[in-house]
């Protein structure tokens, strides 16, 4: 497969040629160069067929990149693929010797081209002079100086492609007199040296060998068996030379590596992996001090643990688990262990990935080398979460209660079967107005009202009663406080059986606030009824989507309803336009799920009962009440807002319209202009040099000072016909009628670049778009009119421009590095030129955004459809 160095730093343009290379076929290997370190390094190495370079680098240009492979690679074909390049550098590209020349806009002949260059015949040898043969022995040289190993050696390729060997390593040398068979194939290649390659792995070694022979470096790993039949597992590093002369291999350079012992150790610690892998145990290797205990290993239990993967541990600090909460006491345990490289244990509070928290137990081991030197820590970790949240749970269990009981808002009092209370908290207390004191030891008769303390008698005889079950609703009374005023209360009793004791817990809880609280809201219902009813805007409200609820008068008199009813038996979508009624069961489902009564506005039509429409401003509030979801809707009539509204849009669309059409009128007057000038003027300024001229070749050689004379007025002449050019060019570039909107512009950016020194960088479309002549003079004056912009007001040092399209848009993007056009400035009397783009997008319905900030550069953004979504404009 050949191989092609494809370099070019700009990684969108190697991307357009990777795919430009890959759809005509996949038998390429490319190796991407987009850096100087990188080309250095495919410099060195040499094992490639073909170059493909950009003309414009960073840090170098395709003329130098040619030089550096001819010196060293002079058969090596390189092709020119630049975007940045001009006649005269592709012309000095093919004299100096390169395959082909290729601009960026003609990528398509890529392929054609690079097959020529590999399949074109060497029309001379590479090596011209002995200083160029000595340079190739220095590049073979380079390649043994890589190879360094104690099996090392040198083939050679002979006319029959038989490889021989030129020489070997001493203690290579030795291993074959011990364990090849000569007899049978001395020395060969194609034999593995002689020796026997065991049968699982010949095919690999095959492989090994046509790669070399084929010309590509190659590194196989196969196991040799030994007379004796030990198997030995060897490493084979080859790399073949070529003539450049011929393009053939003639020599292989190569180092083998025993790795016998590594496979072994290999083997023996995947078992060991695969072991520690399959613990249900949390397991974790780290390093020592000096790499701040950095993990090395982990297995699939601990990453179940913490829901952190591999990749993301490795190098971490243990300390990753920990959070913030870094101030455990038990850390000490763990950090003392470390420092006394000893087994160690602790219980600490970790956090997985995702945030949530668990208790891991740790234990960790020091890992001793040969010399007994601590050379890691391993880690085993288990999640006790259930165990230590049970042992919290019990410790905390009568913390809890006790809590509960000091600190609850309702009064609890604690009585037996006689009705004494034996124990209040200080709710009761604060309720009541006594002090525990005068609570305890009393009946509950004393802290109620006389007509409560009847039935409240009732009560203490049911509760005596063992053999049957308690059943005391919570229900409310009327109690006492110290001070004998009654105020009402809610009381539930519940039974409480402690080993022989047979209690009763009474919570009491003042609805004082809330009988206020009940009265607040009656008087409230009755404003909120009060302004429903007399709100000018309609109201009504929409139970779960399905059905009115209510309504108000002012939306008897929207809908010209003569009762509620009339409304409230119809649907909600019965009551919106037809045209309207998906989008509004959009949103009602919207606010149905919504949890926060966040009010939203919009505009739609509804259906009057008498079939008109209406036109309505609507704003909803979702609520949710004890009943469930509901949407309040407030609706204004904007009917003749409406009217207004579309009588100003005509209006508008008439003076846009206006105003483009006296555009159009002023760019036929500049092409008549620009016309006239070329025929009339150009032609008469092109006569009177042709007149000078044959005056000149007439007049007698003595004349001298009428020479010199008529020679000023022909250059005179010249730059009157240069600045007539120029004129006709400003008024109307001919590219723009003939060639169209994309050499027009290519031609704007190249001479605004010339005229003011501004680097412009310019992107445009594969495919020219398909548009009228009046979008395309648009656009081309909107870009001329920004580049004025930025060379008149900008102070900018760069500018980047780039067009995009496709069936139904073309999309133009004009940025520059200048001192930004601010909102501020662009309501200036001297932003005209920002008005009158704006105006040209207007006309034909394009979008024009101008961003700009302050020391930050402007950039200007056009969204230009390719064709009018109404009826087509016409220039009369």
């Amino acid at each position: 497969m050949p191989k092609i160095l494809l370099i070019d730093d700009d990684a969108d343009e190697r991307k357009l040629t990777r795919r430009t290379l890959s759809d005509n076929s996949s038998a390429f290997e490319i190796i991407d160069i987009a850096t100087r370190a990188h080309y250095r390094n495919a410099l060195e190495q040499g094992d490639f067929n073909l170059v493909i370079t950009e003309y414009r680098l960073a840090w170098t240009d395709g003329f130098c990149v040619f030089a550096d492979f001819k010196n060293l690679y002079p058969t090596l074909p390189v092709i020119m693929l630049t975007g940045h390049g001009d006649e005269t550098v592709a012309v000095r590209a093919i004299k100096q010797g390169m395959a082909d020349y290729i601009g960026k806009n003609r990528r398509d002949t890529l392929f054609a081209a690079v097959r020529q260059a590999l399949q074109r015949p060497l029309e001379s040898p590479p090596c011209q002079n002995k200083a160029s043969g000595i340079l190739w022995c220095e590049k073979w040289d380079q390649v043994i100086s890589k190879l360094t190993s104690d099996f090392a050696y040198s083939l050679g390729i002979g006319e029959d492609g038989r490889p021989t060997f030129e020489w070997v390593t001493e203690p290579f040398k030795r291993f074959l007199d011990s364990h090849a068979r000569y007899g049978e194939a001395p020395g060969l290649l194609d034999h593995h040296f002689g020796l026997t390659v065991h049968a699982d792995d010949q095919a690999l070694a095959d492989r090994h060998v046509a790669a070399l022979l084929n010309g590509y470096e190659d590194i196989a790993e196969y196991r040799i068996v030994s007379n004796g039949g030990e198997v030995r597992c060897f490493s084979d590093h080859a790399l073949p030379i070529r003539d450049w002369s011929s393009g053939k291999v003639v020599r292989i350079y190569g180092t083998i590596q025993d790795i016998t012992w590594r496979r072994n150790a290999e083997d023996k610690l995947r078992l060991m992996q695969r072991a520690i892998d399959s613990s249900n145990n949390g397991i974790v290797i780290t390093d020592l001090a000096d790499t701040d205990y950095a993990i090395i290993y982990v297995n699939q239990a601990f990453s179940t643990l913490t829901g952190y993967n591999s990749e993301e541990l490795i190098g971490q600090n243990c300390r990753i688990l920990q959070g913030d909460n870094r101030d455990q006491p038990e850390i000490d345990n763990l950090r003392q262990a470390l420092r006394q490289q000893k087994d160690g244990y602790a219980i600490l509070r970790n956090y997985r990935k995702d945030g949530s928290a668990f208790w891991n137990e740790i234990y960790i081991s020091p890992v001793n080398d040969g010399h007994n030197r601590v050379t890691h820590f391993i880690g085993v970790q288990n999640d006790v979460t259930a165990r230590i949240e049970m042992e919290q749970a019990l410790q905390q269990s009568d913390l809890k209660m006790s809590a509960i009981f000091e600190h609850v808002s309702d009064a609890v009092l604690i009585f037996d079967q006689q009705g004494i209370v034996i124990r209040v908290n200080p709710s009761a207390e604060k309720i009541f107005g006594y002090g525990a004191g005068e609570m305890t030891g009393v009946g509950l008769e004393r802290f109620l009202a006389d007509a409560e303390r009847k039935t409240h008698g009732q009560y203490l005889s049911n509760l005596s009663k063992d053999d049957e079950e308690l059943v005391i609703d919570i229900r409310e009374v009327t109690a006492l406080k110290k001070d004998g005023g009654p105020f009402l209360v809610a009381v539930g009793i519940h039974e409480l059986r402690l080993e022989n004791k047979h209690l009763f817990v009474a919570t009491i809880h003042d609805l004082t606030e809330r009988k206020r609280a009940e009265a607040k809201l009656k008087a409230s219902e009755e404003r909120y009824r009060a302004l429903f009813e007399n709100s000018a805007e309609a109201i009504l409200v929409n139970r779960g989507g399905e059905r009115i609820e209510q309504v108000n008068q002012a939306c008897l008199r929207l809908w010209r309803a003569d009762t509620p009813e009339q409304l409230l038996a119809k649907k909600p979508l019965e009551l919106v336009h037809p045209d309207f009624r998906d989008l509004v069961n959009a949103r009602i489902e919207r606010n149905l799920e919504r949890d926060a009564s966040v009010p939203s506005t919009f505009e739609e039509k509804i259906l009057r009962l008498d079939g008109t429409a209406a036109d309505v401003l609507v704003s909803t509030i979702p609520v949710v009440d004890q009943q469930g979801p509901l949407i309040f809707v407030l609706l204004v009539d904007i009917t003749e807002r409406k009217a207004a509204e579309m009588a100003l849009r005509d209006s508008h669309k008439r003076i846009q319209d206006l105003s483009g059409h006296l555009e159009m009128v002023r760019e036929n007057e500049r092409i008549r202009i620009a016309r006239e000038l070329h025929d009339d003027l150009g032609a008469f300024l092109t006569a009177l040099k042709m007149e000078l001229s044959w005056l000149e070749r007439h007049l007698p050689d003595e004349l001298r000072e009428c020479h010199i004379k008529i020679r000023s007025m022909i250059g005179e002449v010249n730059d009157s016909i240069q600045t007539v050019k120029r004129i006709i060019t400003d008024l109307r570039p001919s590219l723009l009628d003939h060639l169209g909107l994309l050499p027009a512009i290519e031609w704007l950016v190249e001479n605004f670049s010339q005229r003011s020194g501004i680097p412009c960088s310019l992107e445009l479309p594969d495919s020219k778009p398909a548009m009228d002549t009046n979008r395309s003079t648009a656009i081309f004056r909107i870009t001329q009119e920004a580049l004025t912009n930025v060379l008149n007001h900008a102070h900018a040092s760069k500018v980047e421009i780039a067009i995009e399209a496709d069936a139904n848009r073309l999309i133009l993007t004009i940025a520059d590095n200048g001192r930004g056009m601010t909102a501020d400035r662009q309501r200036q009397d001297e932003s005209y030129g920002i008005q009158g783009m704006r105006e040209r997008a207007n006309y034909f319905g394009a979008e024009f955004t101008v961003d700009g900030q302050a020391g930050a550069g402007t950039r200007i953004i056009l969204k230009m459809p390719l064709k009018d979504n109404e009826s087509e404009r016409t220039d009369d």
